[in-house]
């Protein structure tokens, strides 16, 4: 898995690549999403366009961040979220717990339309 973290303004835009799995990856997105709520930074855009698998503890982590993000009044949204991933977190019953979108911009606007 590939990861790389970029501000945005007041959001932070999170691009992942790859597989998302335990071990290594998922320790990468833990240390990364650590250093994140250090900052304060709680508005989370994850670009999930190049993501090919994610099993059940990268599920668990992106559920972890958003309870801590939204503790802290922030969010989190996926941005080109594929068919198959936008099936697993509706199963799941996770899919009214994060922001989605297609584009960047859409992807920032909702931060301003979840107050």
């Amino acid at each position: 898995m590939d990861i790389e973290v970029k501000p945005k303004g007041a959001v932070t835009v999170i691009r992942l690549s790859g597989r998302i799995v335990d071990g290594e990856p998922a320790n990468l997105l833990q240390d990364a999403l650590r250093k994140l709520l250090r900052a304060q930074h709680v508005k989370t855009i994850f670009d999930v366009d190049g993501v090919t698998y994610v099993d059940s503890l990268a599920i668990g982590i992106l559920v972890s961040h958003y309870i801590s993000v939204s503790q802290l009044g922030g969010g989190i949204v996926l941005l080109k979220a594929d068919n198959k991933l936008s099936q697993l977190m509706k199963i799941t019953h996770l899919t009214d717990r994060f922001g989605w979108a297609t584009d960047l911009d859409d992807a920032i606007k909702w931060f301003d339309n979840k107050r």
